[in-house]
Formats: structure tokens, sequence, C-alpha cells
């Protein structure tokens, strides 16, 4: 079996299936990156069960610039992944979130930080998504993203958490 997002190319059969039930538009071509999202949720999750660095796990993966695409498409640019993985790791969000994490610790608050690399649309250099999970003691969960919703399932995805509650607020397009 060999499990293909855009930028990463999985041989074995550790990708469990995942089925959420969406509301679909006109755009739900664009529905591509909830399956990167997906993959590359479970490839964290991998990594943290086997005790595997996310990052290396990625670098050992690393689709090339004359791999195919999921489609069967070719890229057309240089990927240089290598690179992204480099900066994105070397970076204080990534290098210091042991320390972050302590800190909203002690404060009762909880911290995580995650990484994903996908290549949607590949070689138009679309902007990344980021998104931050704020969980409140009295259970409601806010989500703060960059994601602009204009039928692509942005706030379809965003508004179910992972045990298929409703968030209680969600802002897309904050910068």
């Amino acid at each position: 079996m060999l499990v293909c997002s855009s930028s990463l190319l999985i041989r074995g059969s550790i990708l469990p299936a995942v089925r959420q039930k969406l509301h679909l538009s006109r755009c739900s071509d664009l529905r591509d990156q909830l399956t990167f999202f997906a993959i590359e949720t479970a490839l964290d999750d991998i990594a943290a069960v086997k005790s595997w660095d996310p990052f290396a796990l990625r670098r050992a993966n690393l689709a090339k610039s004359t791999s195919a695409t999921v489609v069967g498409g070719q890229f057309n640019q240089e990927l240089r992944l290598d690179e992204l993985l480099d900066r994105a790791e070397a970076h204080p969000l990534w290098a210091q979130r042991a320390d972050i994490k302590e800190e909203y610790a002690g404060r009762g608050e909880s911290y995580g930080t995650g990484f994903a690399v996908s290549a949607q649309a590949y070689g138009t250099e679309a902007d990344g998504v980021v998104a931050a999970v704020h969980l409140e003691k009295n259970g409601s969960i806010t989500v703060r993203t960059n994601a602009v919703d204009f039928g692509n399932g942005s706030a379809t995805t965003l508004s179910r958490g992972y045990w298929g509650r409703f968030r209680h607020q969600c802002r897309n397009g904050v910068r």
C-alpha cells in the first residue's frame, strides 16, 4: 500500500481511514487540503506513539521534484521541502515548544505545537494556514485561524472538534 499526500510518500498500512460528513459546496475540489490535514495529523500521532521525531519522519518520506502528485501530475518547480523542514524545525515556536508548554502549564493552561507540510495547488505559492485552538476550563473551545472559507470547507472542518463537538467560537480570516 502506498499512501500519498502531495508532499509525503508513506509506504505501509500505518494510516487509519478517516471519514467525516461534510457540507459539500461547489468548491468541493478544494477539499483535498482536508485530506492532507488528516494525513499530517496521523503522522504526528504515529510519531508520538512510536517516539519518533516528527520532522525526521517527514524527511524520510518527502516527495521529490520528480515525484508525481496524488493525481499523477508533475511538480513544476523545485520543491525545496527539506529546506522548509529545516527552517520550521529551527523556528522558536518549534524549537522552544517544551519551554512554552511548561510556561502555559504553570498558569493552568495547555499549549501544543504541531507541524504539517503539504503541497496544495502544486507550486502556486499559496499562503500557509495557521490556527490556534484555545480550550477553556469550562470546556468551551475557540479556534482562531487565518483560513478564509470561500467554499473550500474551512468553516465546516474547523467547526467540529476531534470528538465531533461543535466548537463554541471559530474566527476565520484572522491576521
